[in-house]
């Protein structure tokens, strides 16, 4: 088949609709390795989780009849891992959540700032 491939990983959301979405249970969240996880003995291959994922990220594998989704390699993503060029890189959720809090404070700071210094000129 011919087309462009463009891969998508889980985002392993905190509130999951693929979890949610499961009439049979299957997808759960592993709270020590913090991820969704599909259990496939359990997986009755309905595709509700395909069609409520908002990041596209579940799959439907026709020949084993089952969903299929990014698990992390148990930790060791093997994308990340062999990746020359570093554009992917496994970073625990908080740390990501640490930056992009930061990344915020620093544009609202921003803000502030020009509009202190706008008021300043105006007045």
């Amino acid at each position: 088949m011919e087309g462009l491939y463009v891969p998508v990983s889980c985002q392993q959301c905190q509130d999951a609709p693929c979890l949610k979405g499961c009439p049979v249970g299957a997808i759960s969240r592993n709270e020590e390795l913090n991820r969704v996880e599909v259990d496939y003995d359990v997986c009755i291959g309905c595709r509700t989780c395909v069609s409520v994922c908002p990041f596209g990220a579940m799959h439907y594998n026709a020949i084993d009849g089952k969903v299929a989704k990014c698990d992390l390699c148990d930790g060791d993503p093997q994308c990340a891992r062999f990746c020359d060029i570093k554009a992917i890189e496994y970073t625990d959720g908080g740390d990501v959540s640490i930056e992009k809090k930061r990344v915020a404070a620093l544009r609202l700071s921003t803000v502030k700032k020009q509009a202190a210094a706008l008021d300043e000129h105006t007045a």
